[in-house]
C-alpha cells in the first residue's frame, strides 16, 4: 500500500479534542495548557472514571549526560520516585 494510501487511512483514525489528537473512540476530555515555569500539561477528564491518576513524562536519557558525569539521568531518575515523609514506602 502506498504511503500515502496509508496515511489517508491512519488520519481518519483520529480526531482533535482542544488541539489534542486523539483515536475517534476516545470521549474522553483533552486541555492542553502551559504552566507559568513553562512546563507544558495536558488535563484529561474522563466522567466515568471511578479514580484518578496523574503521570509524568521526563524528556532526557542517557544522551543528556554531561561527559564527566555518566549515569546522570539514570539518578535522577530514581530520585523522583524516592519516596517521601508524608509517603515513605511510595
Amino acid at each position: 500500500m502506498a504511503l500515502a494510501a496509508v496515511t489517508a487511512l491512519n488520519a481518519g483514525a483520529f480526531k482533535l479534542s482542544n488541539g489534542v489528537q486523539v483515536p475517534l473512540v476516545d470521549s474522553r476530555e483533552y486541555l492542553p495548557f502551559t504552566l507559568p515555569n513553562g512546563l507544558r500539561v495536558i488535563a484529561v477528564s474522563d466522567r466515568d472514571a471511578e479514580t484518578s491518576a496523574a503521570a509524568l513524562e521526563v524528556s532526557v536519557g542517557c544522551w543528556s549526560d554531561p561527559p564527566e558525569i555518566a549515569g546522570m539521568a539514570h539518578f535522577v531518575e530514581h530520585m523522583c520516585f524516592l519516596g517521601t515523609e508524608t509517603y515513605p514506602n511510595e
